[in-house]
């Protein structure tokens, strides 16, 4: 089947085209960014075009790309080329809902790409060495919500070329009248071969200087708070790695990873998840009863309180059998891990941080103001795999509460376990959780996962809230076991 062939047309600064811009803007740019704080003013948009005519660009170059069926633009994008990065920056690029999934935005990305290419070239370059671009990082919730499932984008973009750059990246704010942007991350497709493996964190720095410089018009980024934030970070590493869209949103063609959901006790997968769960978990303190597993499923299906719980089941192939589980719960402060159990068949090749992405964004979806989780770990040398992958130790002696079914015991016979957290997402720093949210947290799970009907009223909450007394501040404090960059 035929694509349809679009109007494709780059805007100058000629009366009628600035009238398209205006069309456009009100038209579609504005519903399709519904944050003021991410948003450009049409005024800026029409100046730059202007300035553009006028050569203030120099050897740099700025584009408005429309996409049109007639008359009525339907897409676009906004990008920028910087001569001394080598580098094209898309803005942003849009497609507005009746044309999605018409093979609109994959003509576009050409077009921009093409667009972008011909800037170097003019230059006596080859190619461009690299394009960024900015993106809703889809483990960070927005002050307002998407317009598409950020999750999707993620894969749409993997498909066509471009990696999560791996470094904290926040956008600075617009003009006086907004706030910087902290939930959005820098994508990029490489050109230059020589990059494959990194790309210099020299050029982050010239690339990120220049795109707040000319696009964003801090006439002296160095100045910048968000800008200096960045080179303190990018000053610790000599390049900047990349991951795959698809891989940070829990996805991986050569190392699938499905989940089968369990609902409810008549599922015929339950049995076989329960099989694998009890050939990880040998029965003792720490370990849940099988039949807690159906409780939980019966109590989330039917309870009036705001929490979620899911049971999972993993495989490696369609049609393969229940390799691995997953239990896990999402309440309005913090998400909490059950149990995660991977058969041989799912270990050593990455997937666990591919189901943890996956948990997170399920967590995302049963709550969007939930923003990390907690998980309880046996002193065992598991805490290493887990901070490996961005947990962190918080700095107390946590006991563990009997579990339901379980010999009941004073606090001086409880388990001690490490008690963990993470944000959601990739993480560059410390979290800051606040004892007061952290608390709200664990009064949840020892409320619904340990069955305490008062848990203020607990000697093991009362022990925790106590420990969290030495915290300066007002804020949790983590410990590690070891140097580990969590990216």
């Amino acid at each position: 089947m035929l694509e349809t062939q679009y109007i494709k047309y780059e805007v100058g600064c000629s009366e009628k085209d600035l009238n398209l811009l205006r069309i456009f803007y009100r038209s579609v740019y504005v519903n399709e960014f519904p944050d003021p704080d991410e948003r450009e003013s049409l005024d800026n948009m029409m100046n730059y075009l202007c300035l553009k005519a006028n050569g203030w660009y120099g050897d740099n170059n700025y584009h408005i790309l429309l996409m049109l069926e007639g008359e009525q633009p339907i897409a676009a994008s906004i990008t920028d080329y910087f001569a001394e990065a080598n580098t094209g920056v898309i803005e942003f690029l849009l497609v507005t809902p009746p044309f999605r999934g018409r093979g609109v935005a994959k003509q576009l990305i050409e077009y921009t790409e093409i667009t972008l290419r011909a800037d170097a070239k003019n230059l006596g370059n080859y190619d461009l060495d690299l394009i960024v671009g900015e993106m809703n990082d889809p483990f960070k919730s927005g002050n307002v919500e998407d317009n598409i499932d950020p999750f999707v984008r993620a894969r749409i973009w993997h498909n066509w070329g471009y990696r999560k750059l791996n470094f904290p990246y926040v956008q600075p704010a617009l003009s006086t009248a907004q706030d910087p942007v902290y939930n959005l991350l820098l994508m990029g497709k490489v050109s230059n071969a020589a990059f494959e493996k990194g790309i210099p964190a020299s050029l982050i720095k010239v690339i990120v200087h220049e795109y707040l410089r000319w696009a964003m018009r801090i006439e002296n980024p160095d100045n910048c708070s968000e800008y200096q934030n960045m080179c303190r970070y990018l000053d610790t590493v000599e390049t900047v790695t990349t991951t795959l869209l698809s891989n940070y949103v829990g996805y991986e063609e050569t190392r699938p990873l499905l989940v089968q959901e369990i609902y409810d006790h008549d599922d015929p997968d339950l049995e076989a998840v329960l099989n694998v769960y009890r050939s990880i978990f040998k029965p003792g303190p720490t370990t849940a009863l099988s039949e807690d597993f159906i409780q939980a499923l019966s109590a989330a299906m039917s309870n009036d309180e705001r929490f979620n719980y899911h049971l999972w089941g993993l495989r490696s192939s369609f049609k393969g059998k229940i390799e691995g589980m997953a239990s896990f719960f999402t309440f309005t402060s913090a998400g909490f891990g059950g149990y995660l159990a991977l058969t041989e068949a799912l270990k050593g090749g990455g997937r666990l941080r591919l189901l943890l992405a996956r948990i997170e964004a399920q967590m995302l979806k049963d709550c969007r103001d939930c923003s990390g989780w907690l998980i309880e770990c046996e002193p065992r040398g598991q805490e290493l795999i887990f901070e490996h992958v961005g947990f962190h130790k918080i700095a107390m002696t946590y006991r563990q509460p009997p579990m339901n079914g379980q010999p009941l015991y004073d606090l001086a016979d409880a388990p001690i376990l490490h008690l963990m957290y993470k944000d959601f997402g990739c993480q560059y720093s410390e979290p800051k959780l606040s004892c007061e949210k952290f608390l709200n947290a664990v009064e949840w799970i020892y409320r619904i996962v340990y069955e305490i009907e008062i848990p203020i009223n607990s000697i093991f909450f009362q022990d925790v809230k106590n420990q969290t007394l030495a915290f300066t501040n007002g804020f949790l404090a983590f410990r590690t076991s070891k140097s580990i960059r969590l990216v």
